[in-house]
This record gives C-alpha cells, sequence and structure tokens, in this order.
C-alpha cells in the first residue's frame, strides 16, 4: 500500500533543496551505522562498538537539525530508536576503553608487588563487559528487528533528488554552525583551569556538536572546512582523554571500596584485601600525572588555535557561505 502524501513530505515545507539535502544526510548516515552492527554483536573487536556509537550520535545530529524537513509521524520514533542504540553503546564503549587502557600497561613488566591490585580490576571490567554483551546485542537486533531502516529507506530516498544548494539551506548551515560555536567559546574561561573538571567534560561535548555540524554540511563548504574538522577532532580527543582520567579518579575509590567490602563478604575478612592496594594506589598516581600531561598538552593546542586566529577565520568563511 503506498504512503499517503501527508505522510511523505511534511507541510509547510521550506524548499526542496533542504529536504534533499537532509534525506541524503540521514541515508548516509543510517549506512554508517548498519554496517557496525554484525561486529558489534560479534564482539570481538571493540572498534565496532565505537564505530556504531559514534555513527548513531551522527544520525542523531542530523534528526535533529532537520527535523522539520522530515516526515513527522514516523521522525519521534526513528528518534527514539536510535537514541536507544547509542545508550545501549555508551556503557559498552566505556569499558572497552577502561579495559583497552589497562591491556596497555602490559602487567608482567610491573612490579609484582603491584600486579594483583591491576589484575584484579581488570577482571572485574572483564566480568562487567562480558556480561554487558548480551544486552548490547539485544539492543542492535531489536533496532534491526524494529523495521526503522527499511522506514526510513522507503520515506526518504524519494526525497533525494539534485536540487542546487537554496539560500534557506545555506542560511541553516550558518545558524547551526555558528550556534555550535558560540556555545563552544563560553567555555574559554575554563581552558587555563585544569581543576575545572565539568566545565572541560562540558567543553568536549560542545566541541563534538560543533564536529558534527561541520561534518553535516561538508558537502555545502568543499574543502573550506577541513582543517577546522581536523582541530575539533584534536581537541575532543584531548579533552576526552581528560574525563577518562577524571572517571579513573572517580571509579579507584569506588573500586577500592567495593571490591574490599565483596572480599569481606566472601572470606568474612578482608584480611586479603591490602594486597590489592599497592596496584590500586599506583594506577592514581599514573592516572593522574596522565591528566596533568594531557591537560598541558590541550592547553598548548587550544591557545595555538587563538594565535592562529581558526575561529575568527571560521566565523568569517561561515558568513561567507554561500554568498
Amino acid at each position: 500500500m503506498p504512503h499517503q502524501p501527508d505522510l511523505l513530505v511534511p507541510a509547510g515545507l521550506a524548499d526542496p533543496s533542504e529536504t534533499a539535502f537532509a534525506a541524503a544526510a540521514v541515508l548516509e548516515r543510517l549506512k554508517m551505522l548498519t554496517k557496525e552492527a554484525e561486529g558489534v554483536k560479534d564482539g570481538s573487536d571493540i572498534e565496532f562498538v565505537h564505530r556504531m556509537r559514534v555513527a548513531s550520535r551522527r544520525l542523531r545530529t542530523a534528526l535533529r537539525v532537520f527535523a522539520d524537513c522530515l516526515p513527522r509521524r514516523p521522525h519521534k520514533v526513528w528518534t527514539r530508536l536510535v537514541r536507544q542504540v547509542t545508550r545501549s553503546l555508551s556503557r559498552a564503549r566505556d569499558l572497552d576503553v577502561q579495559l583497552d587502557f589497562i591491556a596497555g600497561m602490559d602487567t608482567r613488566r610491573l612490579k609484582p608487588g603491584l600486579r594483583p591490585g591491576v589484575q584484579r580490576l581488570r577482571l572485574r571490567l572483564k566480568q562487567q563487559r562480558a556480561a554487558l554483551q548480551d544486552e548490547v546485542v539485544r539492543r542492535v537486533e531489536k533496532f534491526e528487528s524494529s523495521g526503522v531502516v527499511e522506514s526510513m529507506q522507503d520515506r526518504l530516498e524519494p526525497l533525494v533528488t539534485e536540487v542546487p544548494a537554496s539560500s534557506a539551506l545555506w542560511r541553516r548551515a550558518r545558524r547551526e554552525i555558528s550556534t555550535h560555536l558560540d556555545e563552544l567559546l563560553v567555555f574559554l574561561p575554563f581552558v587555563d583551569q585544569p581543576e575545572c573538571q565539568r566545565e572541560l567534560h562540558q567543553m568536549r561535548i560542545a566541541t563534538k556538536h560543533l564536529r558534527y555540524s561541520f561534518e553535516l554540511f561538508r558537502p555545502l563548504f568543499g574543502d573550506q572546512l577541513e582543517k577546522t574538522i581536523d582541530m575539533t577532532k584534536e581537541i575532543q580527543r584531548l579533552l576526552g582523554d581528560i574525563h577518562d582520567y577524571d572517571v579513573w579518579a572517580e571509579l579507584l575509590p569506588e573500586f577500592a571500596r567495593s571490591e574490599r567490602t565483596r572480599t569481606l563478604e566472601y572470606y568474612g575478612s578482608d584480611a586479603a584485601f591490602p594486597r590489592l592496594v599497592p596496584g590500586l594506589e599506583y594506577l592514581r598516581r599514573r592516572v593522574s600525572a596522565l591528566r596533568r600531561a594531557r591537560y598541558r598538552e590541550f592547553a598548548r593546542f587550544w591557545h595555538q588555535t587563538e594565535s592562529d586566529l581558526v575561529w575568527e577565520h571560521l566565523r568569517q568563511t561561515v558568513a561567507a557561505g554561500g554568498n
């Protein structure tokens, strides 16, 4: 049965250029997401989870930015189902990153007294990740069986046409990029305050949103945004590492408390727990040192972007787009 016209094209649509661009952007990101599904379910390579989560976020960005250009009734369903995929992969990705960090240490080279604590932490993280894999598989399979992929393809493929970029599409691009740039630069006062963990984390999120807006409108700007995309990617990486180390700083004392309790409940005494302490303390010191080094790297990089007038040039490039 053919779709009703009012379900295919939103009422009051601004122009076909935005619709065609939106449909193409969503379908491209949908393809990027679905191609990772089998690898995620297999679970043998952590990069599949990483790529699928990023793809789901990029898809959500396209759905949000072009909400008024897409079929109205299924849009909320699409957004909800994609959001569920993102959430199901987020905890798995966090554990993958933590396990990868421990794996990079090569515990065989640690002093014998440090090994028990590090090895116990790795064991618990592995147990948590293994327990989570079934949930990840269920969520991905639910997404695949929901019909959302077929729905998006059926509704959007007819909207992809060769239409020149309109002034309305350019206005949308300028507005979206400028808004996210403003949101990022709000955090300028915190660049030189390494103790402001929450604000630096929010700065990372703002950088991610700006980068996604660049990538979304890349077809309009050609190669004009490539260097800035690379810069935001590097800022996001540095701030992401800082956040990961901040998470470790919270996780390690929580793990120590829970492991002490677990030992007490299992043995009736916590006498076996102290052997874990040197390794956990070693990790705490190492994470703290790595955080300081990464912060210095971030601050240097950020100030270089300011010296190079990166953000001023970006505003000029975006303002001139389509004119």
